[in-house]
């Protein structure tokens, strides 16, 4: 029994670490094509990769810090993690701060319009 055990822990950390690494380069994808259509002229893939990794830690941090605060700390960590995430991509990018703030834009316009193609084709696949 002990095996089993084992096999389905090791399964199970594999399929987040797939899981990990799926939604990673998706979210690579949505930046980068943000990128793009914010008229980035240096924009690759593995910048969006390092974009993604970077806001990931830094929210993540911030998140933990800010968190301790109610109700300000959460406005507080929201604001300093886009100052930040704006930061990043500003020096990945090598841009300035109004087209990184347009690729910020631009990622949350495509994650929207991905999602709503989504949920159209799910509701399709439904009927």
């Amino acid at each position: 029994m002990e095996i089993f055990g084992i096999a389905v822990f090791g399964a199970t950390l594999l399929g987040v670490v797939i899981g990990i690494i799926i939604i990673l380069l998706l979210g690579s994808l949505v930046v980068h094509l943000a990128a793009k259509l914010s008229g980035v002229k240096n924009a690759t893939f593995g910048k969006a990769i390092t974009i993604c990794i970077a806001s990931i830690v830094i929210e993540i941090l911030i998140g933990l810090v800010f968190s301790l605060v109610p109700v300000l700390g959460t406005i507080a960590g929201f604001l300093i993690g886009l100052l930040l995430t704006l930061l990043i991509i500003k020096n990945i990018y090598n841009t300035g701060w109004g087209r990184a703030f347009v690729v910020w834009i631009m990622q949350w316009v495509v994650l929207i319009i991905a999602g709503l193609i989504l949920a159209v084709l799910g509701g399709i696949l439904v009927l």
